[in-house]
Formats: C-alpha cells, sequence, structure tokens
C-alpha cells in the first residue's frame, strides 16, 4: 500500500509496509509557512514520530484512531511551542500516551474523554484549561498546568499527579483514585483557592500534625455522585490520626462528615475553643486546641475597608498563635495608608526643565512610594542617617499633560515626633 502526504499543493507517494517506518519527505525547497500538511489514509498509522520540533499550529488527528503515542509538545528544559492553538484529538480507543507539554498558546481543554486507554498525559507548561478524562481507564501519569478544576474517576493505577500551580483549583473530585496519590496534599495546596470537593474511598494515615486538611474541608462546598452542588465537602473512607486531636475538633469532624468517613484517633484530649475575629468582632473562623498548641488560621486573608479614603492591609494577629492555655479570641491586625494625591498640570510647559517637576518631602524616615501617573512607580528610602531635613523627589514626563499623582505613605515614620511630616510642590 502506499502512504501519501499532501505539503501544500505537493503530493509526495511512498510504498508503505505493515509495522515497518517509512520515512516520508516534504519536496526539496519547500519553505513551511502555513503550509497545511494533510496525510492520507491516517487511519493505518500506527506512530507518526515525534513532531515538537515541527512547532504547529493546529493539529487534527481525529482520524488517526489507530495511534499508539502523541508526542506534540516536550518537557526538555527551555522548550517552547508558542504556535500550537488548537488541537483535536478524537475518540481514539488505542492511545496511551500524550504530550504537549510547553504549549502555552493551547488554551481550550484537552478531550480525551474518547481515548478509553489512555496511560501517560504531559501537558505541564501548557495553556490547556482542564482535560476531560473516560469515566473508568488505566491513567498511570497526568502532569498538568494550574487547572482550575480536576476531575478522576474511576482510574485505581493512578500513580503520578501533579499540577504546575495549585493556585487556581477550584474543583477537586477524586473517586476510586488509587491511594498512591497524595490527596491530602493536593487540599492543602489548594486550600485558598479551592471552592468544591468529592472525594472517595479514602484510607488515610495522618500525623496529628496533618490534622488541619480536616478543619480546611470545613468551609468548603461538596459534589454528589451525580454531579450536583451539596453544602459540604464529601469525603468517604477512613481516617487514622496518629498522637492527640482536641475533642472539639474530634466533635465538628464526626457531625460534618457523618457515617460515610470513619476517623480514628490515638487520643481525643480536652481542647479550647480559638476564635478569629476581624477588627469589627466578625469570627472569621473556631477551632479548637490542645492545651498549650498552636491555632492554625485556614480562612481568606482578613479584610478592612471602611470607605475612608485609607488603604488597610492585614499585618497580622493581635497575639501569638501557639502556646494556647485558654479559650481565646484573636483579632486581626491592619496597617493602614491614605495616600496623597495631587495634579502636575504640565499642558502649558514650554521646554523640557518645565516637564521635570518636583516634590519636597520634610521630616520622614522610611521608603516612599509615587506613582507618577504616566505608568512609572519609583520608590526612595530614606533613614536616619541622612544629613538633609528633606528629600526632593523628580520625575521627568516624556510629554505635556496633566497628570494625577499618588504619593505612598504606608512605611513612613516621623524622623522627630515633634515635628509634622511636610510635602511641598
Amino acid at each position: 500500500m502506499y502512504t501519501t502526504v499532501k505539503f501544500g499543493s505537493s503530493v509526495v507517494k511512498e510504498r508503505s509496509k505493515a509495522n515497518e517506518t517509512t520515512l516520508i519527505e516534504s519536496p526539496e525547497g519547500l519553505t513551511f509557512t502555513n503550509t497545511e500538511t494533510i496525510i492520507y489514509g491516517a487511519s493505518n498509522i500506527l506512530d507518526i514520530g515525534d513532531l515538537s520540533n515541527k512547532y504547529a499550529r493546529t493539529m487534527d488527528f481525529s482520524k488517526a484512531t489507530k495511534l499508539n503515542k502523541l508526542i506534540i509538545g516536550s518537557q526538555i528544559s527551555g522548550y517552547s511551542n508558542t504556535n500550537l492553538t488548537e488541537l483535536q484529538i478524537g475518540n481514539n480507543t488505542l492511545l496511551e500516551e500524550i504530550d504537549v507539554s510547553n504549549c502555552p498558546n493551547l488554551t481550550t481543554p484537552l478531550d480525551l474523554s474518547g481515548c478509553l486507554n489512555i496511560k501517560k498525559i504531559y501537558a505541564s507548561g501548557s495553556g490547556i484549561t482542564g482535560v476531560s478524562l473516560a469515566s473508568g481507564g488505566n491513567l498511570t501519569n497526568m502532569r498538568l498546568p494550574s487547572v482550575s478544576s480536576l476531575i478522576v474517576t474511576n482510574q485505581p493505577n493512578l500513580v503520578e499527579l501533579t499540577l504546575d500551580s495549585y493556585s487556581n483549583l477550584q474543583t477537586l473530585r477524586l473517586e476510586n483514585v488509587s491511594n498512591t496519590i497524595s490527596k491530602s496534599m493536593l487540599i492543602n495546596s489548594a486550600s485558598n483557592s479551592l471552592e468544591r470537593v468529592r472525594i472517595t474511598n479514602i484510607d488515610w494515615t495522618l500525623a496529628n500534625t496533618q490534622q488541619n486538611v480536616l478543619n480546611i474541608l470545613l468551609n468548603k462546598l461538596g459534589i454528589t455522585a451525580d454531579g450536583s452542588m451539596t453544602t459540604k465537602a464529601v469525603l468517604t473512607g477512613k481516617i487514622h490520626i496518629v498522637g492527640a486531636v482536641p475533642e472539639g475538633d474530634y466533635a465538628i469532624w464526626q457531625e460534618y462528615f457523618g457515617s460515610d468517613l470513619t476517623i480514628t484517633a490515638d487520643e481525643v484530649l480536652p481542647s479550647y475553643e480559638v476564635k478569629f475575629v476581624n477588627y469589627d468582632g466578625t469570627i472569621l473562623q473556631t477551632s479548637y486546641v490542645i492545651e498549650g498548641g498552636t491555632a492554625i488560621y485556614n480562612g481568606a486573608t482578613p479584610i478592612k475597608d471602611l470607605g475612608d479614603g485609607y488603604t488597610y492591609t492585614f499585618n497580622g494577629w493581635d497575639r501569638a498563635l501557639t502556646n494556647i492555655t485558654a479559650n481565646t479570641t484573636i483579632e486581626a491586625m491592619y496597617s493602614s495608608n491614605k495616600p496623597v494625591i495631587f495634579t502636575f498640570d504640565l499642558s502649558n510647559a514650554i521646554n523640557e526643565e518645565d516637564l521635570r517637576p518636583a516634590i519636597y518631602i520634610f521630616n520622614w524616615v522610611g521608603t516612599i512610594t509615587t506613582d507618577w501617573g504616566d505608568g512609572i512607580i519609583t520608590s526612595y528610602e530614606r533613614d536616619e542617617t541622612d544629613g538633609n531635613s528633606y528629600s526632593a523627589l523628580s520625575h521627568k514626563y516624556d510629554s505635556i499633560g496633566i497628570y494625577t499623582v499618588k504619593i505612598s505613605l504606608e512605611n513612613i515614620t516621623l524622623e522627630d515626633e515633634t515635628n509634622t511630616l511636610q510635602i511641598h510642590f
């Protein structure tokens, strides 16, 4: 039989034999610039070789239903295919491995739902937004970029599951997945971004220093077996905690997860209630700590907004979180900054010197950050060793106009407490 390839308008044929490699070369002198390449009889091809060095823009393998391996990207350090934007796989039940690593502009979901025998998926460094898998299979390795949804069901052979970053992961559903995968690590790594969780048939042994993973789930939503949302995270199976756990947390876990999750521990000890509150007394989190233990905050970063023109930045808590020896309330603390805002009207500037205004700031120590209103932001530091009583900050504008300038005073202290901070323009 013959294998036929069309390179642009040029057609090349080569005789092919079953289970033998056929080399088909493009016509001499052909330059590939958005050149469409068509392989006829694609359904007979078992292996198309390494395509990572072709840097293709669009690829359609939906007719190549006997492919065993598809190498489009590369995991080699420094490799990047920024051309690839479209990829069609189709229903290839023989495909076992696909590699689209470091193809950052491939920004669509990778649909492998028809690839029932897929074993290895390598997509780290790519731009794919997710992976659609069959509801069961032989998957062993999966490396993904920072996806927002991770749904894997009935994959008992999975031994590797990694994401480039876990900071965007919002939905985590793992059902009947090998316990070789550290599901508690996934929860901890994505604790701030996770919104919905369903993990079934777990069999964990945790040190008591790892029990916080259960507290993380207390403020997450869940997913039912049919994919609907539920108000509680779903965790089924069994967990044993080595060491002591607070009786307050233990009671909450039992009630929250119910009979679907069996939780045991070496010891359940009396505990103290710890409330984390915001500046206005709003309770952010309640947890329980054994005497002398350390409280852990699992919630979102506290926020303060009084609408008074100040910017408030969370700056920690009003007491140490260690050595809890009584029921304790811990309050969020903030630093505040109200920027100085003013306008430079340079619309009538007639020379270069007119485009270089100056700001004089007296009696300060620290760091001043200035947004000059033209896209340039500068920082200036001053300490007690500076012999001058003031600092002159200047900036060269490229064109006439009216510029709104903001000076941040967040990190400023007065050089002399008897003086006041002075800003002159």
